[in-house]
């Protein structure tokens, strides 16, 4: 599957801009419609985040050389440090009213400032939390509980048995809401879940480092498992990359359980009307996707 790289030529080919492509296009932009840049559960409530989160070391912005910040030695691993990593990375840092409505400016730009990109915790219990799979609101800077237990041991697996997510005390993991963004970029929007989540992740590592926690970037992993352990609707949202966060901190050992089952929450929806799918995302997705664990741990990426 991960080897069939006409299906990444074909979509570059049809989706790529051009003089006459952009002359001819008849797409214009359904303000009515433009989707709502948070993700809400309609029957599952929602924990707030504490606000009195500890701050980065600003000179991991500033040195040039990483080996130059100077890190916290034990840094306690509770909620307060998790609320940092996730407001530095995705969280809402200013707001502008405008007559039609309000933007929500983050720490991460997006394209086209449409944020289709969605934040999950997989942790084990930890000063403050317990274990469980949660989603990330920015909106409410809250945490919702989407599975209970700990499901660190069926990532780990799915990423074919990788070791930092096992002895790490939680991953974050960033996923895409397809149509948040393809209302604007119709098909060409997929170019974006990797551009919007990119910058996400930089500001994930930057501020892990300023506290002194190691991180790992994996790509390499069953897909499929991982959407469904995050509770996704296929084909409307799908997982991009996992940061597990502290290796090596872990202070427990992650049980074995079981597949979990498979259950899609309601949410409310993004857009007044209807959603556009785009055929030509999920079919480059779904040729990308890995399907064992044995292609990951061979090296496959996206």
């Amino acid at each position: 599957m991960n080897k069939e790289i006409k299906y990444a030529l074909e979509y570059h080919q049809e989706t790529k801009h051009s003089q006459m492509s952009i002359r001819l296009s008849n797409h214009y932009l359904d303000w009515d419609n433009k989707p709502k840049p948070f993700k809400f559960y309609t029957n599952i409530p929602s924990t707030p985040l504490p606000a009195d989160f500890p701050l980065p070391n600003l000179n991991v912005i500033t040195m040039k050389e990483t080996n130059q910040i100077t890190a916290l030695e034990n840094p306690k691993i509770n909620t307060e440090l998790l609320s940092s990593l996730l407001f530095f990375s995705s969280g809402i840092t200013r707001q502008i009213k405008f007559p039609h409505g309000n933007y929500y400016m983050r720490a991460a730009p997006a394209t086209g400032a449409l944020y289709p990109i969605e934040v999950y915790v997989v942790s084990e219990n930890i000063n403050g939390l317990q274990e469980g799979v949660y989603h990330f609101c920015p909106g409410e800077f809250s945490l919702t509980r989407l599975r209970e237990g700990d499901y660190r041991q069926f990532l780990s697996e799915a990423a074919g048995f990788e070791q930092a997510v096992k002895n790490s005390p939680f991953t974050i993991i960033l996923t895409s809401m397809a149509w948040r963004n393809a209302w604007k970029y119709q098909a060409r929007s997929y170019r974006h879940w990797f551009w919007d989540s990119g910058v996400i992740i930089a500001n994930l590592i930057a501020t892990a480092s300023s506290f002194g926690l190691n991180t790992k970037l994996i790509t390499g992993y069953i897909d499929k498992f991982v959407n469904e352990l995050l509770c996704l609707e296929e084909n409307k949202e799908a997982s991009i990359v996992l940061a597990p966060i502290g290796i090596g901190l872990s202070e427990q050992e992650p049980s074995k359980i079981q597949h979990p089952s498979r259950f899609v929450p309601d949410i409310v929806p993004i857009s007044h009307g209807k959603e556009v799918e785009y055929d030509q995302i999920w079919k480059l997705h779904d040729a990308s996707s890995l399907n064992s664990g044995m292609r990951c741990v061979n090296g496959f990426i996206r």
